[in-house]
């Protein structure tokens, strides 16, 4: 029977789980062969101890199905004898006690005190990660799988909420690579020129920055990536600039070039942008909500403000200084991928 490490992520279809999964697959030294089950629409180039495996599981019920009894029929119908199982979704594989199993947890909603309306279509997916996916956790967890989380906050978390021994949660970095982009934009020199890179979900919280812009003493402008076709309410015309998908390196050609980021979401599991920011020394606003103090961590360049006050939001609009940079973050000292995959490996 063939050995190999196998990994679960074919819900990485998008977003914050797709980036998941790239850089889990860019950081997978040699040493072990990895049989990685992803989406049918996934593609990347691998090297050739990995081997990628396309299932569909589009549906909530495919999903089920392949978690709970399709894996284990994949691998003894291919003879698989896994030596350690991966899941980049947030529920462990249903197999024998005696294989290591790692769980990547990135998902913060069961941690948040919002109270999600399963009869509204925006937040019924919400309300079913809040009160339903944690069942399917915790129906997965034993002693022997030990889980990575992104930040300290969210281990404790996950410790209160599941019962899971501390010493079984290891917090561990995604890698964040600086763009080497120099490059600014003219913007207008007598405006607060703000950056908001963020979807369009309600959870992003754009409604509160708009509200403040109209609180301001000085003109300011929201410049965002949400698609341009979008459109706020109509006593916010004028208050933003809506670019639509941006390139990493323009994400950080407009870093180079603003005078702040906002990020008033109340929802993260970690928040990239804000780190993005901070290691190019850029003025921030944030949130006062334990993810971005986290992440920020060490940062001279922040303020915390209440996600849900315009009030309090518009006084540190009124704070910022036109071209103020701050030190940079130095973030080379977090844990990342080469000491998580030390732990896979360690325990094989």
């Amino acid at each position: 029977m063939k050995k190999a490490i196998i990994v679960n992520a074919t819900a990485a279809r998008e977003s914050g789980a797709r980036s998941i999964l790239d850089q889990f697959i860019s950081n997978i030294p040699a040493g072990f062969e990895y049989i990685i089950f992803v989406d049918p629409s996934y593609d990347t180039d691998t090297n050739e101890n990995i081997q990628l495996v396309k299932i569909d599981t589009t549906t909530w019920f495919k999903r089920i199905k392949w978690d709970w009894h399709g894996i284990n029929r994949w691998i003894k119908q291919h003879q698989i004898d896994p030596i350690a199982a991966v899941s980049l979704q947030n529920t462990a594989f249903r197999l024998k006690k005696s294989i290591p199993q790692f769980i990547y947890f990135h998902q913060a909603i069961p941690f948040y005190e919002n109270a999600w309306n399963p009869l509204k279509k925006s937040q019924l997916k919400l309300w079913l990660y809040k009160h339903i996916y944690p069942f399917f956790i915790k129906a997965t967890l034993n002693t022997n799988v030990t889980v990575f989380v992104q930040l300290d906050y969210i281990k404790q978390g996950f410790s209160q909420l599941f019962r899971h021994p501390k010493e079984k949660i290891r917090v561990f970095s995604p890698t964040i690579n600086k763009s080497n982009s120099i490059e600014t934009i003219d913007l207008p020199s007598d405006t607060i020129n703000l950056f908001y890179p963020a979807t369009a979900h309600f959870y992003k919280n754009h409604a509160t920055i708009l509200d403040a812009l109209q609180l301001v003493s000085h003109p300011a402008v929201l410049y965002t990536t949400i698609p341009e076709t979008v459109s706020f309410a109509p006593d916010h015309t004028g208050l933003t600039v809506n670019l639509g998908k941006i390139s990493y390196d323009e994400i950080f050609t407009w870093y180079n070039s603003v005078d702040a980021l906002v990020y008033p979401s109340y929802l993260e599991s970690f928040g990239l942008p804000l780190i993005e920011a901070a290691m190019v020394g850029l003025p921030i606003i944030a949130s006062d909500l334990p993810y971005a103090r986290e992440v920020l961590n060490g940062y001279s360049g922040a303020q915390f403000v209440p996600f849900d006050n315009p009030n309090e939001w518009a006084e540190a609009i009124n704070n910022i200084e036109k071209g103020k940079r701050f030190p940079q973050l130095n973030i080379s000292n977090r844990p990342g991928w080469v000491e998580l995959f030390h732990t896979i490996h360690s325990s094989i």
